[in-house]
């Protein structure tokens, strides 16, 4: 008795074997034991230890007509690879969308001269290729000499990015602001010529800071240092780049930072540096409202021309031996941090080591503490073994850095006799 065969199907063709089957689908015998498995592909089987599969022509085809499977060998790859076509294509589409409407600045990177923006994925939005910045300048804090700042300036709900930099080609200082798609809006170059009694300097000023003050309308505060010399100023900067008011300061002022201290519910601006004439390390507090004129200063030392300072309070910060002997005399404030309940100042005792941070209750900005860690003490004991300092850390040490000089020169002062 002959082996059994498996019974004809309507269409009249019928498809005995793996191989037959996988043939007829122009896939692998693997793949079409696959789609029996998971997709159920229409195999049959005769009855017996012996089972033979068999499929019916027209049923494979209604089966692939339903769409279950995937496309035959024969096409798949072309196919696929249009789609992966056709899907790069729409992430492009809707990417240009997406920066079309509502792509917004929302972080920054430099390097090699060249500023990138991205949106709130990290995706780049825009870059520019800035002239090549200096590697050193002759004020305290040389180094890196970018200050980016995003915000909305002119309430569209988009945000613009306001750029401070240096150049060394040709030599000069200025802040761009550019819209949300980085096209170039304005341009600002600090400083102009300003004298003391004993002395003129020119207007060549680097920028050292830039800010932007959460107003109605905001404003962009810039602060910026005389490229080899000690003057400084601060101005505030309308949405459009119109200068709104300066404050002009006989010193090193490089840092910026913006808060409510006074608990008034108003944005106070605070820049911190070095007093020149007891060159020491110094916060100014500022009401970007009012702050106008020129800090008052020994005689030496006064900026002439520039009307009575509109401020609200300066503060002055006690140096360490460290300073005195390791930091050309002078210490400076280097990084200003406003926190919930504080305000965090940061000073260092030498060039770039060797800091204390002084923390400032809010409001009031009364003195709640210093924070010294163990490195000046080791290092002031290192200099007394060798006969630099007359005496050992101490907490005398420790309690004259809470004896903080306090300026607070709201009367209206006389200008100044040249």
């Amino acid at each position: 008795m002959g082996e059994r065969q498996p019974p004809q199907g309507e269409s009249g063709r019928r498809l005995v074997s793996w191989k037959a089957i996988a043939g007829y689908l122009g896939v692998s015998v693997r793949t079409a034991q696959k789609w029996e498995r998971e997709r159920g592909l229409p195999v049959h089987r005769t009855p017996g230890k012996r089972a033979t599969v068999f499929a019916s022509a027209r049923e494979l085809d209604a089966w692939a007509a339903a769409g279950v499977g995937e496309p035959p060998a024969w096409g798949g790859r072309w196919k696929w690879a249009g789609a992966a076509v056709l899907v790069f294509l729409g992430a492009v589409l809707l990417h240009a969308l997406y920066r079309e409407h509502g792509a917004d600045p929302h972080s920054w990177s430099f390097a090699a001269n060249t500023l990138v923006i991205f949106d709130a994925h990290g995706v780049p939005l825009w870059r520019k290729s800035l002239p090549p910045q200096p590697a050193n300048r002759l004020h305290p804090d040389a180094g890196s000499h970018t200050q980016v700042q995003i915000a909305d300036l002119d309430s569209d709900g988009r945000s613009e990015v306001v750029v401070g930099y240096v150049t060394d080609q040709p030599p000069e200082s200025r802040v761009d602001c550019y819209s949300a798609d980085g096209e170039l809006r304005w341009t600002f170059q600090p400083g102009k010529q300003v004298r003391t009694p004993h002395k003129e300097f020119s207007s060549s000023f680097d920028v050292r800071a830039v800010a932007v003050i959460p107003a109605h309308p905001p404003s962009v505060a810039v602060a910026s240092v005389h490229a080899v010399a000690f003057p400084s100023e601060v101005a505030l900067l309308s949405p459009d780049g119109a200068v709104l008011s300066e404050y002009w300061h006989s010193g090193y002022l490089t840092d910026l930072a913006v808060g409510d201290v006074d608990g008034d519910a108003r944005p106070e601006l605070l820049a911190g540096g070095v007093n020149q004439a007891e060159r020491a390390a110094e916060l100014v507090v500022l009401d970007p409202e009012e702050m106008n004129g020129c800090s008052r200063e020994p005689q030496e030392c006064q900026l002439l021309d520039l009307g009575p300072p509109v401020e609200r309070l300066r503060l002055i910060f006690p140096k360490t031996c460290l300073a005195r002997r390791l930091g050309n005399g002078r210490n400076r404030v280097s990084r200003i941090t406003l926190g919930p309940e504080t305000v965090a100042v940061q000073v260092e005792e030498t060039p770039h080591r060797y800091n204390l941070v002084y923390r400032l209750r809010r409001p009031g900005l009364k003195l709640s503490g210093v924070e010294v860690g163990s490195a000046i003490p080791r290092v002031h004991n290192e200099l007394y073994k060798l006969g630099l300092v007359d005496h050992r850390w101490s907490d005398r040490d420790l309690k004259s850095l809470h004896h903080l000089g306090v300026i607070a020169p709201r009367a209206v002062l006389a200008e100044p006799s040249s």
